[in-house]
């Protein structure tokens, strides 16, 4: 069985209608709409425009495919089913780019004999990634919730705010936004159990401590390496299976700090700190807390008897169930 590591971001839908009004900054007044509305206004848009392959195009180069959707947050829905109505709280679907693929070619991996890629002349590339919406409320109040499975090269999550030119209102107008926190650690401070933590940077190649642990600061051994762009390494805090490793939560702050210190004076890129914390009853879950986004890093297992879509669509509903009490803490 082989893996694939992925990263799920969580996004925020925010509806509004822009007025003639004008702020002091000259920009026009919007009126926040309620989520209900916007739910509304998108299953009747996707109904409308979905054609027989449940596929809509939208600015001449983006897509979005639907391939799932249900009535019950709790249960996983069944790709194929497509029921697009008022009690509908989950779609989970595809976003997808036109790509041009003109510098683009195969090659046989014992021969490297190149071969074109070919297409019908009704056909074009695209590359696309996975998004998964959830309809609930929070404290009464419905909100719209978005897990996005980020992808190089495929279109991000807020090329959805494009589809407002579709509604039947020129004034209608949507935002997707990144959940975040007040403050990264905060979730971390409400935990029981902190198990880990880890900290990974990626230093330029003329870093002297980088160099030091990976011994390229020798001349003979320099002389074995080519190309290099950085020196990677991670260093990890661990306790024995689900026992807590710190006493004294405020240390966690202190850890931060130090980490960026760390890592804007050494020009370090690609850095992050996570801790896998959970309270009682709770799976433990790897917690990023070196910015406020809501991030969720995590494998998926191919290979299976279950189709590619089944695993990833399993896999975010999970990571949205486990967090979803921490998420629906800070969704506006």
């Amino acid at each position: 069985m082989a893996k694939k590591d992925g990263t799920i971001y969580f996004y925020q839908l925010q509806f509004s209608r822009v007025t003639t009004q004008l702020n002091p900054d000259g920009s026009f007044v919007e009126h926040a709409l309620p989520a209900l509305t916007f739910k509304e206004e998108f299953i009747r848009l996707l109904n409308t425009n979905l054609n027989q392959y449940h596929t809509m195009t939208f600015r001449d180069e983006f897509s979005l495919e639907v391939i799932a959707s249900g009535n019950h947050i709790n249960l996983l829905p069944t790709i194929g089913s497509l029921a697009l109505n008022e009690n509908t709280t989950i779609i989970f679907g595809k976003l997808g780019r036109k790509k041009d693929i003109i510098n683009f070619q195969r090659r046989n991996v014992n021969t490297l004999k190149p071969n074109d890629i070919e297409k019908s002349i009704d056909e074009f590339f695209e590359c696309f990634t996975y998004f998964y919406t959830f309809y609930e409320e929070n404290n009464g109040n419905p909100v719209v919730t978005i897990a996005f499975l980020k992808a190089q090269a495929a279109p991000d999550i807020r090329k959805l705010a494009l589809l407002s030119s579709l509604m039947t209102s020129p004034d209608y107008k949507i935002k997707v936004e990144p959940i975040i926190t007040p403050n990264g650690l905060a979730l971390l401070m409400n935990k029981r159990i902190i198990n880990s933590i880890n900290y990974s940077v990626s230093l330029p190649t003329d870093d002297t401590l980088a160099q030091n642990i990976f011994g390229v600061n020798h001349e003979d051994d320099f002389d074995s390496f080519n190309n290099l762009k950085t020196l990677n390494f991670t260093i990890t805090l661990k306790g024995s299976k689900g026992k807590n490793i710190l006493n004294n939560r405020n240390i966690l702050a202190n850890i931060s700090e130090r980490v960026r210190t760390f890592t804007n004076n050494r020009n370090g890129t690609n850095a992050s700190i996570s801790a896998m914390a959970r309270n009682d009853n709770e799976k433990m879950i790897e917690y990023d807390f070196l910015d406020n986004l809501f991030i969720s890093k995590t494998s998926f297992d191919f290979g299976t008897e279950s189709g590619w879509e089944d695993i990833v669509k399993a896999k975010m509903h999970e990571k949205y169930l486990d967090l979803r009490s921490d998420l629906l803490q800070y969704v506006r």
